[in-house]
This record gives structure tokens, sequence and C-alpha cells, in this order.
């Protein structure tokens, strides 16, 4: 297994990423305290989330790109700066710019998180055996403009990692969030995730795009009354989209929320915090 690239070339957007692991580990956790109470727990908490339900309804899949909250702060780069001035303008904070953001095709720097939240939905119970990152497209990563909201603060987890480097990569366990090194296969001898009807359980994903910009979904096999069949699971039919990070953009959007007044930043040069 070769060696993910780092998360972050930028040392401010590693500390974003340290700040906004805090936040996922805890969505992670509470899902796992209430997750016994049922689907409405999902509906509730995670309705921002695409719902899939999968062959027979044997099993439900939510799946959300992180993050959807910019408070905690986050990195975004686009491919080109045109038009953004008077897009990301309009932010009145991180959260709103984060949207902004996405709306104007920014992707992640450095990695992509994705939460699952896996259901099963019949008595018979389902099992997910493997499951694997599919690389849709790449080309050199983006460096036409950094947007963000500066952070701080740490956290470890471990969870699946993806090195999207490769066309097809397994899950494997993550070794260093931080600097990507990703362990042996996450199903290796025989481990599977196995759902009886109404149980859940929250997967934490994070995929690594070396040097590059990668467009990808995942592919997971599951097996339904011992027939084994291939679900793809993406961002609401779209492919989750994330680039390698770069020391200089043609342009910088940061909403400097800790500055008075607050206001957004727009220059052909950091911020003075950036």
């Amino acid at each position: 297994m070769s060696e993910a690239g780092g998360p972050h070339s930028n040392p401010s957007f590693r500390d974003r990423a340290r700040r906004y692991w805090k936040y996922l580990i805890g969505v992670l956790v509470a899902f796992g305290v209430l997750g016994a109470i049922g689907s409405r727990v999902v509906d509730s908490v995670f309705h921002h989330a695409e719902q899939t339900i999968h062959p027979e309804n044997a099993l439900i899949v939510s799946a959300r790109e992180e993050p959807v909250d910019g408070s905690d702060g986050f990195g975004l780069a686009a491919r080109s700066p045109t038009g953004l001035d008077a897009r990301l303008g309009r932010a009145d904070g991180c959260t709103k710019l984060l949207k902004l953001g996405r709306q104007a095709g920014a992707s992640n720097i450095g990695f992509d998180s994705v939460d699952l939240v896996v259901e099963g939905g019949t008595g018979r119970g389902v099992s997910i055996v493997d499951m694997r990152a599919h690389v849709l497209k790449r080309t050199p990563a983006l460096t036409g403009a950094l947007i963000g909201c500066q952070s701080a603060g740490a956290m470890d987890a471990i969870g699946m990692g993806f090195d999207l480097s490769d066309s097809e990569p397994p899950a494997r366990r993550i070794l260093s969030f931080y600097d990507g090194r990703l362990g042996k296969p996450y199903f290796d001898h025989g481990k599977i995730i196995r759902l009886t009807k109404g149980e859940i359980v929250p997967v934490a994903v994070v995929g690594y795009p070396g040097d590059e910009y990668v467009e990808w979904e995942i592919l997971a096999d599951v097996v339904i009354d011992g027939k084994t069949k291939e679900i793809v699971i993406n961002d609401h039919g779209s492919p989750f989209r994330v680039t390698a990070g770069r020391t200089h953009y043609q342009r910088y959007y940061e909403y400097l929320w800790s500055a008075n007044p607050r206001r957004m930043w727009m220059s052909d040069k950091p911020s003075p915090g950036g």
C-alpha cells in the first residue's frame, strides 16, 4: 500500500482539519448512543443526508459529505476565481461562506470526510463484506481560489480510509489521520458489518487524494440471503470531490470572524491570519 499524501500543504488548514475532526467524532458518538432508538434518529439528526434504500429494502444508507456547518472551520478550493468576488462577497458568516463555496463547485482540500449511516431493513439480516472507492475522474490539484474559515483544536480517531491515488482502493484502517497513513484492509480476514432489522451503524470514511483533484464514489458488496450485490454510495447522485492542498492560489476568500468588525477577506494574498 502506498502512503497517501498529507491532509494539507498549508499548515493553517491542518489546524482547521483538527477542529473539524473533533466535531465529526462528536456527531458519530451521538449516533452511537442514540442508534438503538431506530431510524427516526437518522431522520431527525441526519436530515441533510441523501437516503437510499438498496435491494429488497434490506439496507438503508444515508451519506453526507462533511462539513455541512462552517462554524467549526473548513477549507475549500475552486478551479477558478472567476465570478467568486460577487458570489462569495454576500457571505455574512462561515456557514454562509461554506454554502456559497459549495454552490460555486469548490471541493474539500487535503481529505474528503463522508458520514455514512447504514441501517438494516430486514429481519433476515444483511452483511457488508467489502467497501472500496471508485475513482471517476482525476486532474491536477485545484489552484484557482482558496475559501475557508479559521479554527483550532485536535482529536485523533480511527475510521475507514481510501488512498485515492489508486484507481480502486480498498477501505483501510486509518493509522494517522493527519498525515494520511493507512493500514491493512478494513475487511481483511473475514471482517464484516452485519445489521439486523432496525440496527444502525455509523461509519466515518475519509478519502485522501494524493497530489491530485479526484472525483470518487464508494462501492460496497452486500450479502442478502446468501447473494452478493454491489451498491453505489455517492453525494445525492453526484461524485464526492476532493483536491490536494497547494501553497499558492490565484485568489483567497476567508470570513474573518475574529476581526472587529467581522468581514470577508477577498484578495490575491492570504489573510493576515491565513
